[in-house]
């Protein structure tokens, strides 16, 4: 059976709130922004994307 120990729980529960509220704090910035920024909009793409592979290739 596996042994789940409190560290890998409290680590989880901490990444999972960090992308909750990263999700939240991204909703309020396109909920106030007047118009897109075509360069903000194109950095925050390429950091999306560029996490996305380095998650996939670490894992």
């Amino acid at each position: 059976m596996l042994e789940v120990s409190s560290h890998n729980v409290w680590t989880a529960l901490a990444v999972t709130l960090a992308a909750g509220l990263a999700t939240g704090l991204g909703s309020l910035m396109v909920v106030f922004a007047k118009k897109p920024n075509p360069r903000l909009l194109a950095f925050g793409l390429a950091f999306a994307g560029g996490a996305m592979v380095y998650v996939s290739l670490s894992e």
